[in-house]
């Protein structure tokens, strides 16, 4: 004869209890996951321009400081007059000169001495401590164009070489530029907590089920 299953009291009382931590665990997780949005300036102030972009690519190299980099951002200006045809070519590649982004702008859709932005179409995870490299091309009429403004390093900004179109290189000054960075944080610690605790509830259901025996 089968010997019946008794589920008492504290065993439900138990079981539900689990169930509860269980769910409270995995709210936890989703609601203290947040999104980190951060951003690092190369340049407080910027002092000149870069001089009439053309074809001749005015590059940047840089070091990031924060990983998860989305995008970047460069301060445009028109050169002398305000342009209406033709565009500014942005194109960012890593230190093997992958491309990752790569942007044309209608110059005249910019506003003069305002950031532009170059998304990444995937944040790079690993990206602090790299060293990456942003170049600067326009096909704008000569005497009537666009250039990116640039000025001194801030203190503690990790340095780079401005390489303007004649050749020369910069090192004490950099583009107008900051990158921008998204991390998502995860709520483990409270998630950890709740789901322990349901452990130790379910390890106990089996206990609560055994009767006290009687002299």
């Amino acid at each position: 004869m089968k010997k019946s299953i008794r589920i008492t009291t504290p065993q439900i009382v138990l079981g539900l209890l689990a169930v509860v931590l269980l769910a409270c665990g995995l709210a936890a997780y989703f609601g203290d996951t947040l999104s980190n949005e951060s951003s690092f300036a190369y340049v407080g102030r910027h002092r000149s321009g870069v001089g009439q972009l053309t074809a001749t690519p005015v590059t940047q190299t840089f070091t990031v400081t924060e990983n998860s980099m989305k995008a970047l951002e460069v301060m445009f200006s028109n050169f002398n007059e305000r342009v209406e045809t033709g565009t500014l070519t942005l194109t960012l590649t890593d230190e093997a000169g992958n491309v990752l982004a790569q942007q044309d702008y209608p110059v005249a859709d910019l506003k003069n001495n305002s950031f532009i932005t170059l998304t990444l179409p995937t944040p790079v995870a690993n990206s602090a401590g790299k060293l990456y490299t942003l170049s600067a091309t326009s096909d704008c009429t000569e005497g009537k164009g666009v250039t990116l403004r640039m000025g001194p390093l801030n203190e503690g900004a990790p340095g780079g070489t401005l390489t303007l179109q004649d050749g020369s290189t910069d090192t004490e000054n950099c583009l107008n530029m900051r990158t921008l960075h998204s991390q998502v944080v995860y709520g483990w610690q409270s998630c950890y907590v709740l789901v322990a605790l349901a452990l130790c509830c379910l390890a106990c259901v089996p206990l609560a089920g055994k009767e006290k025996a009687h002299a």
